[in-house]
């Protein structure tokens, strides 16, 4: 028997509950609001780097790799059951607007990532441009897609690809607390935001509620029969073996070794197939009431957790001391652009941009969490309208996104067609989003 099929897991499980407890008592990550899976992240890559836990990283790297099949599936199955009613109408500019935006700034971070590496490569640095580009899916997309689109990556000879994505992530997700918070205290001194109350909530600076809290959803099956958190948990595994089904078949029809490896990293593109292939399936036999959206989501954030810690233990201090110099100017350039640039354009989008830029700013450095923490920070209560155009954000997203499909295969087009891609969806999506804000200014002014 494998005692690092418990050990692993422990390890993680501690190293978070100390990091609970940490943000809880010290001040700078109080201040900071510095998620507890960052904090323990960066433990375990110090404790990991120093031979202090005598595991190989090959091990959290892989693990990484299926906890975030499984977030992405999750995800997906969030949406099974049919809500009634609809989001609020007028959010939907906004939501085309946040869309337009995230999807400019991931090709404003790649293009700028890319041209920064090619530069350093250059001067005759051990980069390149696409490990430069990644720094894009790391940022605006988490550790999740960093890690997928690196290790297919892999598969095209960019050396060291997905550490260096994960590293990227950890580094997003740094820039989203220890920029972003700074950022919202300075747009609240400066009185531009609307519905401000102050002081963020006690139980946001200190990370957990001392009372009773909010609810994680509602059961959907019985006790006495199963639990509802076993049905969840059951539906997601369920379809993640479909996967692996899904994808065995295909490799087994293709002859190119290579590729099939390539259809493997891409997993979590057939995780969200598979996902969706169940969830048609159990709105068709009228059984989706077994899914609940908040339980499920919580099921995904639990994997967003686990997922930070592993990539950040699975990245190793010689390839970071190798790569240094180069990744430090991308992440400090690439944060400041998408600083300056997503301000700059929020303020055109007329009321409420300042909460509107807080939620920007944290989905282009880490994932819909931060950006969700950040935009708290300006609106606790969700009096603006900035929530709701969240929720159309989470669905159009996927419509504005279409570059990010084609990073999975950049390394086959060649570099600088991947960057001439992403000038142009940089200008196209810039573009659309100043003409949804000059209608939401208009809007405003009537």
């Amino acid at each position: 028997m494998n005692d690092l099929v418990f050990i692993v897991p422990g390890i993680m499980a501690v190293l978070l509950l100390i990091s609970i407890f940490l943000r809880r008592h010290v001040k700078f990550f109080r201040k900071t609001l510095m998620p507890a899976s960052i904090i323990a992240g960066v433990l375990g890559f110090i404790l990991i780097n120093t031979g202090v836990i005598p595991i190989e990283q090959k091990i959290f790297e892989d693990l990484a790799f299926h906890i975030m099949n499984l977030s992405f599936m999750s995800i997906t199955l969030a949406s099974t059951r049919k809500e009634e009613g609809s989001q609020e109408k007028g959010a939907l500019k906004g939501g085309i607007w946040l869309a337009l935006m995230w999807s400019g700034l991931y090709s404003l971070q790649a293009f700028c990532g890319g041209v920064l590496g090619e530069l350093f490569r250059a001067v005759g640095f051990d980069f390149s441009g696409f490990l430069g580009s990644l720094n894009a899916s790391g940022f605006a997309q988490g550790p999740g897609q960093a890690l997928a689109i690196g290790r297919t990556w892999e598969g095209f000879q960019i050396v060291d690809a997905a550490q260096v994505g994960c590293f990227y992530a950890a580094v997003g997700y740094l820039s989203a607390t220890l920029v972003g918070v700074p950022i919202c205290n300075a747009l609240r001194k400066k009185n531009v935001i609307v519905h401000d109350v102050g002081e963020y909530g006690q139980a946001m600076e200190f990370g957990v509620y001392t009372e009773q809290g909010k609810s994680m959803g509602c059961q959907t099956s019985h006790r006495c029969n199963v639990d509802t958190l076993t049905t969840h948990i059951s539906i997601l595994m369920g379809t993640y073996l479909l996967t692996y089904l899904v994808v065995r078949m295909l490799c087994s029809v293709i002859t190119d070794q290579s590729l099939a490896d390539n259809l493997y990293n891409m997993m979590f593109i057939w995780g969200i197939f598979s996902a969706n292939i169940v969830r048609v399936f159990m709105r068709r036999s009228k059984c989706d009431y077994l899914i609940d959206r908040e339980l499920q989501t919580s099921i995904t954030n639990f994997m967003t957790d686990t997922l930070i810690i592993a990539c950040m233990m699975s990245i190793s201090v010689q390839m970071i001391f190798q790569y240094m110099l180069p990744i430090a100017v991308v992440c400090v350039v690439v944060v400041a652009l998408t600083a300056v640039v997503g301000y700059r354009l929020a303020k055109r989008s007329g009321q409420y941009y300042a909460e509107r830029f807080m939620a920007l700013f944290g989905f282009a450095t880490g994932t819909a969490v931060t950006g969700m923490l950040l935009l708290r920070m300006a609106d606790s209560e969700y009096r603006t309208s900035v929530a709701a155009e969240v929720v159309w954000w989470n669905i159009l997203q996927m419509l504005t996104a279409v570059v990010m499909g084609i990073a999975v295969t950049a390394p086959a087009i060649g570099f600088w067609t991947w960057m001439g891609i992403n000038v142009v969806a940089m200008l196209l999506c810039f573009g659309g989003a100043e003409i949804c804000g000059r209608k939401m200014r208009g809007e405003r002014s009537r």
